[in-house]
């Protein structure tokens, strides 16, 4: 953007705070700005006004309310915060990119044959999730999980990159998600210093640096989901938004078994929210029951 030589830098408010609200957004210091002005912050001699300059035309201004909304304080809008948590989020794991199949990796998906060709894959649902006899004694059954590395075996042709790339993408909206939900329980700074401690904790480097990994983080991003549809629905549930959430809830159990403590865990979303109070049970129940039978199912 041209400006004024000898002039501090533009400070922009940002869209319709403080001034009046024009048809492109922007208002400075409380005042809305003209087309063809561009305005300094102060003037050299400490006066704050409009500073006209042929250069600036009102077709740039709509540009300039773009790159500032990318300056948005994450502490005060939902979006940078989440987005700045996912992007930490990458930085951090990126560096996984370069792995290869490992330890468990080899078992489930690298010398697993099932999920190698398309046409086994549908029967490979109904197996346990590990292809060997000590499968059957675990008793695991993932089939969303052995389903996705399936899928994935065929688009990436068996190469590890595309493996670890899903793993690191699925990491980094875990940790916009958790901001997410957080921001409806605390303010939104904390709730953003929190996401960020998610996005950074090495607690999550195993599954994020192994391939079948993605059973815990797709499971994650289901549960995720879900609590916050919960959160921002306290009342009773439309058909839709119910039937949403206990679609998840199954997919995210059917990826991890985890995920069956997410009954658990929306009373204590209610209990931070002050929705649930015990002389208050009986109107909860009432609230809730449909979606707590929904999960039960």
């Amino acid at each position: 953007m041209p400006f004024v030589e000898g002039v501090p830098p533009v400070a922009l408010a940002a869209p319709g705070r403080g001034g009046d609200r024009r048809p492109d957004g922007l208002s400075i210091r409380g005042r809305a700005v003209d087309p063809g002005l561009w305005v300094a912050d102060v003037l050299p001699d400490g006066r704050g006004g409009p500073i006209p300059h042929p250069d600036v035309s009102p077709q740039d201004l709509p540009y300039a309310g773009a790159i500032m909304k990318l300056w948005q304080s994450p502490t005060r809008h939902l979006r940078p915060a989440a987005l700045i948590c996912a992007a930490v989020a990458v930085l951090v794991f990126a560096n996984s990119l370069g792995n290869d199949f490992a330890y468990d990796d080899r078992p489930i998906i690298a010398d697993n044959p099932n999920i190698h060709t398309l046409a086994d894959l549908p029967g490979s649902a109904f197996e346990p999730y590990w292809p060997n006899a000590y499968g059957r004694e675990l008793g695991l059954w993932r089939p969303v999980a052995t389903v996705a590395y399936g899928l994935q075996w065929a688009l990436w042709g068996g190469s590890p990159v595309g493996f670890h790339l899903v793993n690191v993408v699925l990491n980094a909206l875990a940790a916009a998600l958790v901001v997410v939900l957080l921001a409806h329980l605390m303010p939104l700074g904390a709730a953003f210093l929190a996401g960020l401690l998610f996005a950074v904790h090495p607690v999550h480097t195993e599954a994020v640096a192994n391939v079948v990994g993605m059973a815990e983080l797709l499971s994650t991003v289901l549960y995720l989901v879900a609590c916050v549809a919960v959160v921002r629905c306290p009342g009773r549930m439309s058909w839709r938004r119910l039937g949403g959430v206990c679609a998840l809830y199954a997919a995210a159990c059917l990826t991890k078994e985890s995920a069956i403590t997410l009954p658990g865990v929306v009373v204590l979303l209610d209990a931070c929210r002050r929705d649930l109070r015990l002389s208050g049970l009986r109107g909860y129940l009432r609230r809730r029951g449909g979606l707590f039978l929904g999960l039960a199912g």
